[in-house]
């Protein structure tokens, strides 16, 4: 399977993401815990968190329960720096 997919925005919430990647058509996706830029990460808001898995799971966009086909990237330095 292929996987098609782009960084999405955090700002508006975890649930959001999810939503934007099925508006998208998209069957995956990856969003950044904080700016890369630099910055502190956003509290994580465990009923989005929630929210999302469940939308997720009812739009397909997961295989498992270990959500193997989100990614997310703490920074580019450490990215870059692990390859």
């Amino acid at each position: 399977m292929i996987f098609i997919g782009n960084h999405l925005s955090s700002s508006d919430g975890y649930l959001a993401m999810g939503k934007a990647a099925s508006k998208l058509g998209a069957n995956t996706f990856a969003f950044f815990t904080r700016n890369p830029r630099g910055g502190t990460a956003k509290e994580i808001d465990p009923a989005d968190a929630q929210a999302l898995n469940d939308y997720l799971k009812e739009h397909n966009l997961i295989f498992d329960e270990n959500m193997r086909k989100v990614l997310i990237f703490k920074d580019f330095l450490e990215f870059c720096l692990s390859a």
